[in-house]
């Protein structure tokens, strides 16, 4: 998966990201009022992921629903209400994608479908996927390269409304920006907290985990850590080091760390090249959450 997802192939969705920027801006542009999470955080990684797997332009509002109720089965707690439709946004997409790779195995092109086509027929034999990793894998990348990127936006632009200060000095010096969004994924974390299962014994701060036993790991608790950050409850576009763990780590780091760095900040220099007026206009309304920090609604005034 490594491998198909190259540092060439994410380059390349650049151009793309600006494309649609600066589309999904023009009309908040036109008119002064623009809510961040409906149109600019929310369509975004839709259209990159997309893009990215090679979902054809004329697909793309037909898989987007399912995308949004996929999102679902990934948190914490699944409430009995969501997991039938959870259950069947996975059956439709693993239908729509094997037959979409089908389709690709007999034309391929350079998008991630065909990347990892390539590698399941590569010489070294642990570098096989069969067809159902693919499949499943590519699923999971619209949950992996949608929800959390969206969170990662609209946290963004909350933060920078709640922090004028830091707004300017954004403003003022744009390369600040790669540093910036760093800052945003530890200063408020997309992902709250994600599980893993014990395999073996392990000691941690005195206590015995056992085998089997489920860890929730608090990320966001991480990413404010006294002795790790200083002044941690502080944002700070400019802050150096940031060990944040909003990617993960080690072998679980995400693979789309540089695609989602990569939105964050084209979206937000734009907006912030394009509005030199960029104010609240409204009350900000979260999305009541356990494992992800989701918003409904940031609203803002653009000029």
């Amino acid at each position: 998966m490594a491998k198909a997802f190259s540092p060439r192939l994410v380059q390349r969705m650049h151009d793309f990201i600006e494309e649609q920027v600066e589309s999904l801006l023009a009309p908040g542009l036109d008119g002064g009022l623009f809510d961040a999470v409906t149109e600019l955080a929310f369509p975004l990684p839709v259209m990159v992921v997309c893009e990215l797997v090679g979902i054809p332009p004329v697909d793309r509002d037909l898989v987007r629903p399912h995308a949004i109720q996929l999102a679902k089965a990934f948190a914490l707690y699944v409430a009995e209400e969501d997991r039938a439709a959870a259950h069947a946004a996975v059956a439709w997409l693993r239908e729509y994608i094997g037959a979409l790779l089908d389709e690709r195995g007999r034309h391929l092109g350079d998008d991630l479908l065909s990347q990892m086509l390539t590698a399941e027929v590569a010489e070294e034999p642990q570098a096989r996927l069969s067809r159902e990793e693919i499949v499943d894998n590519t699923i999971f990348l619209f949950f992996a390269g949608f929800e959390t990127t969206t969170n990662l936006i609209a946290t963004s632009c909350a933060a920078l409304l709640g922090h004028p200060r830091e707004l300017a000095r954004l403003r003022a010096d744009p390369g600040l920006l790669p540093s910036a969004v760093d800052e945003f994924l530890r200063y408020d974390a997309p992902i709250q907290a994600t599980a893993r299962m014990a395999v073996e014994e392990i000691e941690i701060g005195g206590r015995t985990i056992r085998p089997g036993r489920v860890v929730v790991l608090l990320l966001g608790s991480a990413n404010h850590d006294e002795e790790r950050f200083e002044d941690p409850e502080r944002l700070d576009v400019s802050r150096s080091p940031n060990p944040h763990v909003s990617f993960g780590g080690g072998a679980h780091h995400c693979l789309g760390a540089g695609l989602a760095r990569i939105e964050a900040q084209v979206a937000l220099g734009r907006l912030l090249s394009r509005a030199p007026r960029f104010e609240p206009a409204g009350e900000v309304v979260r999305i009541p959450s356990v494992t992800f920090r989701s918003y409904a609604s940031v609203p803002v005034a653009l000029r």
